[in-house]
């Protein structure tokens, strides 16, 4: 039997997964902007784009009611600190960081989020956030298998390699510090 959250429980989920949603638009187009590979750069633009969007099907899955407040529920809380490193490598050109914490540890963990918080939907009363929630994820899905790949390009020689395993490790700890374990956390 599923354990049923609140709506107010639900709300927070979705608002964070909207919120992180928006930050990767924000963050992928930063790093799409800078030179380099035409591969990293059409990649990175279109996966921007689609985490916009994203945001923008989450959010209007959101209370509408008196006394809520759907800015306040549309902020990255304790995962502020780890995103605004990943913004300062995309903001500085370090598209192999970007990607680097994209693929292995960002990605993995919106996945595992939106897959707890369409598991704990409710048939009845939340059909239609299951239905965005399953288009985010064929998108999330497909961008796995397409970042790993541009990875796996970037880090071609030993020193992108190590640096990428730096970046991921050193996100992965940050993150697991604010949030606590697997998943995005509230």
């Amino acid at each position: 039997m599923t354990a049923w959250r609140s709506g107010e429980q639900t709300a927070l989920l979705v608002g964070r997964m909207a919120a992180v949603s928006t930050a990767l638009h924000r963050i992928l187009g930063a790093a799409a902007d800078h030179e380099g590979q035409a591969a990293a750069t059409v990649l990175l633009d279109e996966l921007s784009l689609q985490h916009a969007w994203h945001a923008e099907i989450l959010g209007d899955r959101l209370p509408r009611r008196a006394g809520v407040d759907r800015a306040e529920l549309t902020v990255l809380g304790p995962l502020a600190d780890p995103f605004a490193v990943v913004t300062e490598l995309a903001e500085g050109g370090d598209v192999d960081g970007v990607v680097a914490a994209y693929r292995l540890v960002v990605l993995p963990r919106l996945i595992e989020h939106g897959g707890d918080l369409a598991a704990g939907c409710s048939e009845a009363a939340e059909r239609s956030l299951r239905r965005s929630l399953s288009f985010v994820a064929l998108d999330l899905s497909e961008a796995l298998v397409r970042s790993g790949s541009l990875l796996v390009a970037l880090t071609s020689d030993d020193g992108a390699e190590a640096h990428a395993g730096r970046v991921a490790g050193d996100l992965s700890a940050a993150v697991a510090a604010v949030v606590g374990g697997p998943g995005l956390g509230v």
